[in-house]
């Protein structure tokens, strides 16, 4: 109050009392939160009227800022001033200096105009969160109040200098911003949105409309975004790559156009629509890079509203070091669903992957459900292998997803999944996934392996050469964590197999190792002359539980001990006896893991 009959008497008194020049000084002003020291007040009748206060502290400055305000005519009773000047500086951040006009009929009635905005600012925050280098800011506004009611007009504008506002850094010299905005009330309560337009022409431009609550700007408010990108390779890199960082996707880069446009609504997200064109887009996190990736996906929250259709496609992609070639898929999203309009076909090396049935509904619930059917065209194994950085392995694979759901966090194969691959064929059933996504997802299947070649397989690892067919029987599998803890497994030779029987010395010593039983025998004497044999069948066979495997083979090994591996067949005659019983499951994985890494077989 008492800082306000200052002013008062400052404007007024010197008309009343008859006085034509009044310099009133203060050592200390204070106003609620605001607080000066050294304050000036200069009054002529005929001439300009000043402020001046040496240290001016205000909220959210750390340091005080002086402050000059000169009005080169003033009316009385009724404010009015015109290319009245405001200046700020400071050492902390700069200065600012404005000339503007001011017509104040009464607190309710007031024009107020910013003629001219010229701010230089060099200012760094002590928590190093907010920092600025010779960033210049220039600008006019208007704003107009009568009663209840005021209109605001403001253009400001940053040709030059530098800021930082954590965790995203611009350079205004290279890449200038301009901000507009028009906005009204017509009471106290709601704020319209004519425009709100921050323009930068080398990377984006935004326009905000609508409204918000005074009150709770940010809690209630109803608003139209569109947001255009021009260059959308120097924007990953200012604005998006710094707000995903500690992310998977703060790698993320593109080249291109792109244009979103949203609807919001009390902090929820209403519709979104995005339009782009990308030359290239990477996102080395998930191993991704397309090149010609082309879009218009529309999403709507209300579920029950006619939905637009979207379009995905691509010119080529590459998944890991798998290639894929160019794709078109027509989706339909809305709510917490996406569904596969029409059938679409993704070119995988020299194969395929036809999709039939793609539908997503709940999307980010626990209660998500999906329903997948595809069809695998033949994919050469060994292009597979080479992109998968795997052994060389031969053959194609091929087969179909017959039915794929998800429900209750619990994915459950209809039918069988069927595959062709090393000449043979593999099939998967009664596969079944509880919490897929999870830390410890629990796996449930059984595996069917039929007439695979062992040249082929063998082939493409460094175990020794097998020639014949083999069969293949995997019951109850569970795994928890991708681990397998229980499954009756057996594989043996295939029944009524006429091929060619032979295996190789290393094939043999390895075998032997797995199953405990000698190894380096055939290097000496007289079989160290023989570099393959022949026999009649193989077989080897695992009961999991507990942690410890169980093993057998064809039968029983000579005398009752051990069991045969490998049942010999010919002169000369080699049977593999494995003498193993029970070994733990993770030492023997480590140990096939480790066969053929000693090198070659010794032949002497």
């Amino acid at each position: 109050m008492r800082t306000l009959l200052l002013i008062g008497l400052w404007l007024l008194g010197p008309t009343a009392y008859g006085a034509t020049s009044v310099t009133l000084a203060i050592g200390h002003v204070e106003a609620g939160p605001v607080d000066a020291d050294h304050v000036e007040l200069q009054w002529r009748s005929d001439g300009p009227q000043q402020l001046r206060a040496a240290r001016l502290r205000v909220p959210g400055l750390d340091q005080p800022v002086r402050l000059t305000a000169r009005c080169p005519q003033a009316a009385t009773p009724r404010l009015s001033c015109r290319d009245a000047s405001l200046a700020l500086s400071s050492e902390a951040f700069g200065s600012i200096d404005t000339r503007v006009d001011v017509d104040l009929a009464t607190a309710q009635q007031l024009t107020l105009r910013l003629r001219a905005l010229d701010a230089r600012l060099s200012y760094n925050r002590a928590d190093g969160r907010l920092a600025t280098d010779a960033l210049r800011i220039t600008g006019t506004a208007t704003l107009r109040r009568n009663g209840n009611a005021w209109a605001l007009d403001a253009e400001l504008r940053s040709p030059s200098g530098q800021a930082y506002a954590e965790p995203i850094f611009m350079d205004f010299g290279e890449h200038p911003a301009t901000l507009s905005l028009r906005a009204t009330s017509r009471d106290s309560r709601r704020i319209a949105i004519g425009a709100l337009d921050w323009s930068q022409p080398t990377l984006a431009d935004v326009h905000v409309s609508g409204d918000i609550d005074a009150a709770a700007p940010l809690q209630r408010h109803a608003l139209d975004l569109h947001i255009v990108g021009h260059a959308l390779e120097p924007l990953a890199r200012l604005a998006v790559q710094p707000l995903l960082a500690g992310t998977r996707l703060q790698q993320f880069e593109a080249t291109g156009t792109a244009r979103i446009d949203a609807a919001l609504a009390d902090r929820r997200l209403r519709r979104v629509a995005t339009r782009f064109d990308l030359s290239s887009a990477r996102l080395p996190g998930f191993g991704l890079a397309a090149d010609g990736l082309h879009g218009a996906l529309t999403w709507q929250e209300d579920a029950d509203a006619p939905a637009p259709d979207s379009e995905l496609r691509w010119d080529a992609l590459r998944v890991g070091r798998i290639p894929v070639g160019t794709t078109r898929m027509r989706l339909r999203t809305q709510g917490r669903s996406l569904s596969l309009l029409e059938p679409a076909r993704i070119p995988v090396l020299d194969g395929a992957i036809d999709i039939d049935t793609l539908r997503l509904a709940d999307i980010g619930d626990d209660a998500m459900s999906a329903d997948f059917a595809a069809r695998i065209e033949p994919i050469d194994l060994g292009q597979l292998a080479q992109a998968l950085d795997w052994p060389a392995f031969g053959g194609s694979v091929s087969g179909a997803v017959p039915g794929l759901t998800l429900r209750d966090r619990r994915i459950e194969l209809d039918g069988v999944l069927r595959a062709d691959a090393f000449d043979g064929r593999i099939e998967l059933s009664r596969l079944s996934i509880i919490d897929p996504f999870g830390v410890l997802p629990r796996v449930r299947t059984d595996i069917t392996l039929r007439r695979l070649d062992l040249a082929r397989l063998t082939g493409a690892f460094d175990f020794g050469r097998i020639e014949g067919r083999l069969d293949g029987d995997v019951t109850g599998l569970r795994m928890i964590g991708w681990e397998p803890v229980a499954m009756h497994a057996r594989l043996y030779s295939t029944p009524d197999d006429r091929s060619r029987h032979r295996i190789s010395q290393r094939a043999i010593d390895n075998i032997s190792s797995i199953g405990g039983g000698p190894t380096g025998l055939l290097s000496k004497g007289f079989m160290s002359l023989f570099e393959d044999f022949a026999y009649d069948r193989i077989g080897w066979s695992c009961v999991l539980e507990n942690g410890v495997c169980r093993m057998n083979g064809v039968k029983p090994g000579p005398g009752g001990r051990g069991y045969v591996l490998v049942k010999g067949k010919g002169l000369p005659r080699i049977d593999v006896v494995g003498y193993s019983t029970e070994v733990n499951w993770r030492t023997f994985m480590a140990q096939l893991r480790s066969v053929g890494n000693s090198g070659p077989a010794q032949v002497r």
